[in-house]
């Protein structure tokens, strides 16, 4: 019997398999704060559930650094 060994060769960058839609399938989170805010307003309770997104368009909007 042998043994098999997979190696690594640097360089070498192995390509993801491409898809229509990368959140097919996904769960996307609920803030449970914004959830109970929303909840707490008067037809609320339609959209409390909903997921809520940030974009963040430069890595310098994470740390509010203008630019």
């Amino acid at each position: 019997m042998g043994a098999a060994l997979a190696v690594a060769v640097p360089g070498q960058a192995s390509a993801a398999a491409r898809v229509d839609n990368p959140y097919a399938g996904a769960t996307a989170y609920v803030n449970p704060d914004w959830s109970a805010r929303a909840a707490a307003e008067p037809g609320g309770e339609v959209i409390a559930d909903e997921p809520s997104f940030v974009w963040m368009d430069r890595i310098a909007a994470i740390g509010g650094t203008p630019g």
